[in-house]
Order: structure tokens, then C-alpha cells, then sequence
């Protein structure tokens, strides 16, 4: 089972993905495979986001199976707007694959 974590902060957020999914053998596991674009999306919309300035990225690891994200916002308002938009995205999708595999999937 895949449990993901999303933490607000007061000036940023923690991102934890970990473990597998479990739905099928590696390469077959379409679980797995929608959890990892989502949590590719967001940590290339959080690049981008760092790229201009607007992040700061605290602390970044992925490997086999888990990625952990540490984000701090700029002052302005905007950052965090454009960050939040991010989040809404992937948890909207998280849910709903949680929805769909509840025994392959845990949102804390």
C-alpha cells in the first residue's frame, strides 16, 4: 500500500508519497503508474515554481518507492496562490484513485 501525506505549514508544505502500491507486479501496476505522474507533476510545477523564484525547495528525496517534499513560499500572496492551485490539483487526483483502489492507497 502507497500512504501519501500532505502537510500545510505556516509558510509552506510537506509532501510525502511512500511505499507501493501493491495493485499489480512492477511495470503492470497502473496504481503505481497514476500515483507517480501525479507526484511527478507536482514536483515539476514546484521546479518551475523554484525556477522563478517563488519557492524555496527546503529539502527534496525520491527514491524506489518514496518522495519527500519540503517547500517554503515566497512573501507574496500570488506564491502561494500559484503553490495551493499545485495541491489542489494532485490531492483532487490522490482522492480519486484513493476512491477507485482503497486497498492500494492511503491519504493521511
Amino acid at each position: 500500500m502507497t500512504k501519501v501525506s500532505l502537510v500545510y505549514l505556516n509558510d509552506g508544505f510537506f509532501f510525502e508519497c511512500s511505499g507501493h502500491a501493491g495493485y499489480a507486479e512492477k511495470g503492470k501496476d497502473i496504481v503505481c503508474a497514476g500515483l507517480s505522474v501525479l507526484c511527478i507533476a507536482l514536483v515539476e510545477r514546484i521546479s518551475e515554481l523554484a525556477d522563478e523564484n517563488l519557492v524555496q525547495v527546503r529539502s527534496f528525496h525520491c527514491s524506489d518507492g518514496e518522495l519527500n517534499l519540503e517547500v517554503a513560499y515566497a512573501e507574496e500572496e500570488f506564491c502561494r496562490l500559484k503553490v495551493q492551485e499545485a495541491l489542489e490539483t494532485v490531492r483532487c487526483g490522490l482522492q480519486r484513485l484513493e476512491a477507485m483502489y482503497p486497498e492500494n492507497i492511503l491519504l493521511e
